[in-house]
This record gives C-alpha cells, structure tokens and sequence, in this order.
C-alpha cells in the first residue's frame, strides 16, 4: 500500500521547491517515489527539475471573472491530475496543491493520506489551511516556514524553518528530516492497514 502526501500552503511560500526538494532526495536514497503538480494554476515542476526551462513556463489564468468555457477546461485538467495522484502506485506520492483554498482545492487534497503544510516565517501561522486539512481529516505530519531573505524570529512556532525554497532543489540537513518523517509516516501507515 502507497501513502500519499499533499503539501498545502499560501501562495509564493515555498511548495513546488520543497515537494521537488523532497521527491529529488528520496529518489536518490532509492525510495519509489513520485511528484504530481496537482496545482493547475501553475507549471513549476518542470522547470525545477531541469526538464524545461522557465522561459516555457506555462501559467494557468485564474478562474475569476472565467468563461464557463474556461472553467470547463480547468475542470477536465483538475479531473485528470486528481485522477492520476489518486491512481499512482508508487510507495510514496507526492502532490503540490495550488496556494489558495478555493474551488477545486477540496477535491485536489481529498485522497491524501497526510499533509505538509507551509507558511512564510515573516507572516501569520497558515491556520486556514491547517483548519482545511484537519477539516479533510487529513494528519498534519510537518509545519513548516519558509525563510526568505535574512533570518528573523518566526511569527510562529513550526517543526522546521527551511531557507532557501527560492526556485531551486535543495540538498541540506531540514530536507532529510522531512524526508525521513515522511518515510517513517509511509511506514506507520501501512503498518495500521489490515492484512
């Protein structure tokens, strides 16, 4: 059995380099592991991975002010990457949510066995989207802030201040720990799974 990890949080704060942090340090300690952009307002891991370049970023417009036609569209592309995250099979899947909590996030979050959630060091705890994971009953395994730009005091008390989630994969002593929670969680999970 697989477990499958969602990673939520503010816009900007650090999610698509983290989870490709993540899923980069797993794979190379050779853990089964897969990464899906289930945000459809973006296209970063890509680019993160070196499989394009940024210059080809595609960004998704917002749905406000949408034609139904518009909505339509992102529906099928939210449909078919839920579809996906819900279907992999690897021993651990990774999926990127979007940095607001409005229309599709429920239905993108919804199959995640636990939850990583990510907050800018300089602002409020992101207690709305602690409130939606639990809300989801979904385990928080990891809080975490992002620091950007010099180190000053957290506003709020995270598991893990990581600096650094500007755009480029990291390799350093805060991404182990993620990654050997996040392993220990896969563990634990299948270990309540019955035979």
């Amino acid at each position: 059995m697989n477990t499958k990890i969602v990673i939520g949080g503010p816009k900007g704060s650090g999610k698509s380099t983290l989870i490709t942090s993540i899923f980069s340090y797993l794979l190379s300690s050779q853990v089964e592991t897969s990464i899906h952009e289930i945000d459809v307002f973006s296209d970063t891991h890509d680019c993160l991975l070196g499989k394009k370049d940024w210059s080809q970023r595609k960004k998704v417009p917002t749905l406000v002010g949408a034609t139904e036609e518009t909505k339509k569209q992102v529906d099928e592309i939210v449909n078919e990457r839920v579809s996906r995250f819900y279907l992999d099979r690897s021993d651990i899947v990774l999926g990127d949510l979007p940095g607001c909590l409005k229309y599709p996030i429920k239905k993108m979050a919804e199959h995640g066995d636990y939850a990583i959630v990510v907050g800018k060091h300089n602002e409020e705890i992101p207690s709305d989207w602690i409130r939606f994971f639990n809300d989801l009953g979904i385990e928080i395994i990891c809080k975490i802030a992002s620091v950007k730009g010099c180190l000053s005091e957290s506003l709020w008390e995270p598991d893990i201040s990581i600096s650094g989630l500007d755009r480029s994969i990291l390799v350093n002593r805060e991404i182990e720990i993620l990654a050997e929670t996040i392993v220990r969680s896969h563990i634990s999970f299948k270990s309540r799974l019955p035979l």
